[in-house]
């Protein structure tokens, strides 16, 4: 059965070859350096999902028209005692925050200090979960730390809606509540095409 939420293989289907990256359009030049002034996703992440983080901001950005920003792209170079206070910059111009949650997100020290940060400075319902399963990693076995409850899990289908209108438009649609809870983990379509 097809799970509903993402598969890290659906994300092998972007292409990042030097082909690619070469003819990649960035959404706004001001983006470079962490100069925009609004970004529509903060990506919260762990720095060992590198590649894949590449392939959702490549995806989100060409695809989709929506702006990302990813730390150590945005703000390279940035002196380590001022990474905090380019983060909180960045947050504090983020539309919604999406934590991208992998198996190696559990490890990360950065991803329960953005959420929270940016928990304490925007709506709740600009945060919601990328769940990405791998063959070690999925639903059924995904810890459910406390502080993740409060927040939302996104369908396939649901990535682009949550990003445009926040959550309130997602559970609308869905016309319920999809927090992370057990035994809610069915089938959908995939969100880059069906197999």
């Amino acid at each position: 059965m097809a799970s509903k939420y993402f598969n890290i293989n659906d994300f092998n289907k972007i292409d990042l070859t030097r082909n690619s990256l070469s003819s990649m359009q960035l959404v706004d030049s001001r983006t470079a350096r962490g100069e925009k002034d609004i970004y529509d996703v903060f990506l919260s992440h762990s720095l060992k999902d590198k590649q894949l983080v590449k392939q959702i901001k490549h995806y989100l950005e060409n695809t989709c028209n929506i702006s990302v920003y990813i730390d150590w792209e945005e703000d390279a170079g940035t002196a380590r005692d001022d990474v905090v206070d380019s983060i909180k910059d960045a947050i504090k111009k983020s539309k919604n925050l999406l934590l991208l949650r992998t198996e190696n997100a559990q490890d990360s020290s950065w991803i329960p200090w953005e959420v929270g940060y940016y928990d304490s400075t925007h709506s709740a319902d600009r945060i919601c979960i990328l769940l990405v399963e791998s063959d070690e990693f999925n639903a059924s076995n995904f810890k459910h730390e406390e502080f993740l409850k409060q927040y939302h899990l996104l369908e396939k289908d649901d990535l682009i809606r949550f990003i445009n209108q926040g959550y309130a438009a997602v559970k609308n649609f869905h016309d319920g509540d999809n927090r992370i809870r057990a035994g809610q983990y069915g089938s959908a379509p995939s969100f880059f095409g069906d197999k």
